[in-house]
């Protein structure tokens, strides 16, 4: 009977195992992170801390639009559905260095990092249709023939590929305040942008409109590109956390939607090129489940492991029907406890686990009996890394009980859980 009452027990708490799994897995889709220091910058849209873009989700949002986060290829991007794409500070095979990937026809490349192709991608679908609207934000666009990886070969890099080439300002400035260059709706009521990249973008063919920059070059360029716009921008911080309350940021955000989203329309934001991808194509039926569901799964297995064993497996010989009426230790503990709570011998009772106490510990630290209290806190300290005052303070009040031979039963209980704390503490069993 008892042993299926333990079984039983066992499967309650597998059960609540796998519950909890698919509570947490199911969270895997809310927005948020935990706060803390960043070693490196994350521009998820799910980092509420200083380098991320939850604040320009969530300003989305409160101007009345639909923020989705897009999680696939830039060739899934639909063209007939959402007409802006908010593409920040994405990855870059080193995150010191430019955005160049590995070619998209390469085996093992990571396509979450952008390469020369995904330009030519993103052109087609900023064309197509009535025009799209890409708002991208980084200061990575070097050339091939410029950039960190220049004489490594002829491979274009993204930059190279959409004609965009981000430069350090010459002369260096230390300017962080941009007025706009041109009176247009995007501009509107906006005094300054506010970007401490001291970075500025150029383009080989002046197509462009320079919307925000200074003598050095521009800060922020429209480029047209067919029936689309290509809102690119030399700093992949300009709308982060820390960086979109300052100067008229916001403002600048909520002209590009007015001007380019229908009012109250989807708004994607681009987190394929962040590593969080649930692209499908060419993928197994495990990736396919997606991470929440592949926990829950995992977890199954697990639980379904762990029941095989405790179903198949013995944990020890045969235990006989009729074992006969034994006593267990505790029971012989506590009716010795009973005694001395009717005697009232609390004194008593002190004085035995105190004096069972100190043969402990003197064993322990190979001193003798009767040595003196002050030498054993001393030592004790030393070799058994335990608090000097506060084993002092407990042989001291153990000793004024004793000679006192006045003790509630509280203070014995208490008196004993700190007898039994030090002696976890100096690894005495």
């Amino acid at each position: 009977m008892r042993g299926n009452r333990d079984l039983t027990a066992i499967v309650l708490l597998l059960l609540a195992f796998i519950a909890g799994g698919i509570l947490l897995g199911g969270r895997g889709t809310g927005l948020g992170r935990s706060p803390g220091r960043e070693d490196i910058g994350d521009p998820s849209v799910t980092n509420t801390r200083s380098s991320g873009s939850k604040g320009v989700y969530q300003w989305v949002e409160k101007l009345g639009y639909q923020p989705i986060v897009w999680r696939q290829r830039w060739e899934n991007l639909p063209e007939n559905g959402p007409k802006v794409l908010f593409v920040i500070d994405p990855r870059a095979e080193n995150p010191f260095r430019s955005l160049t990937g590995g070619s998209a026809g390469e085996k093992g490349s990571d396509k979450t990092k952008l390469s020369a192709p995904d330009a030519a991608t993103l052109k087609h679908w900023l064309a197509s249709g009535t025009g799209h609207t890409v708002i991208l934000l980084t200061s990575r666009l070097a050339s091939r023939s410029t950039g960190p990886y220049s004489g490594s070969g002829d491979q274009k890099t993204f930059g190279d590929a959409a004609d965009l080439i981000v430069e350090s300002a010459s002369p260096a400035t230390a300017r962080v305040d941009f007025a706009p260059l041109q009176p247009v709706s995007d501009t509107q009521g906006v005094l300054s942008l506010h970007s401490d990249s001291g970075e500025r973008i150029k383009r080989s063919v002046p197509d462009a409109l320079a919307l925000f920059g200074d003598a050095a070059g521009p800060l922020v360029l429209d480029v047209p590109v067919g029936n689309g716009h290509l809102i690119a921008i030399a700093d992949g911080g300009l709308l982060s956390n820390s960086s979109l309350p300052r100067s008229e940021n916001s403002v600048f955000v909520a002209n590009l939607l007015k001007h380019y989203a229908p009012r109250g329309g989807e708004v994607l934001f681009d987190e394929y090129h962040h590593g969080d991808a649930a692209d499908t194509d060419g993928a197994s039926l495990w990736d396919a489940l997606g991470r929440p569901l592949q926990l829950v799964v995992i977890q199954l297995c697990l639980a379904f492991i762990a029941l095989a064993v405790l179903l198949a497996g013995r944990f020890g010989p045969p235990v006989p029907l009729s074992r006969g009426a034994g006593r267990t230790s505790a029971e012989y503990v506590s009716s010795v406890a009973n005694l001395y709570r009717r005697a009232e011998a609390s004194g008593t009772a002190l004085e035995t686990l105190y004096r069972q106490f100190l043969r402990d510990i003197c064993g322990r630290l190979s001193l003798p009996p009767d040595v003196n209290l002050e030498t054993l806190a001393d030592v004790a300290a030393r070799r058994g890394q335990v608090n000097k005052d506060l084993l002092r303070r407990l042989l001291a009040t153990c000793e004024q009980r004793l000679d006192e031979g006045k003790l509630t039963e509280q203070e014995l209980l208490d008196l004993t859980r700190q007898m039994e704390r030090i002696r976890k503490e100096m690894g005495i069993a």
